[in-house]
């Protein structure tokens, strides 16, 4: 099984009760590891980050594999090995 570590920010790191955690994980996407962490942790953070009805990433969110967008490579279906850094990023306010 790969090993993973996560970065989480803001309304996202409320959910989980952490911003950094590594983990083994038999996830192999994006999205199983979206899966993973919402079964291991909170429910609230699939909701959080994935539309119900299309399956696809919420308007605004962000996530980077190694520092690249995943919505440059291959959005949730982005493939994931031993030693990525994968970061969580929530809608942005301000003002």
């Amino acid at each position: 099984m790969p090993r993973i570590a996560i970065q989480v920010f803001a309304s996202l790191r409320e959910i989980l009760g952490f911003n950094r955690l590594e983990f083994e994980t038999p996830a192999t996407t994006v999205a199983q590891l979206i899966d993973f962490i919402s079964v291991k942790y909170k429910p609230e953070f699939s909701e959080r980050l994935i539309e119900s009805k299309t399956t696809h990433l919420k308007k605004y969110h962000k996530i980077l594999v190694n520092g690249r967008d995943i919505e440059f490579l291959e959005n949730l279906d982005t493939r994931l090995k031993d030693g990525d850094e994968v970061v969580f990023f929530p809608p942005a306010g301000g003002g």
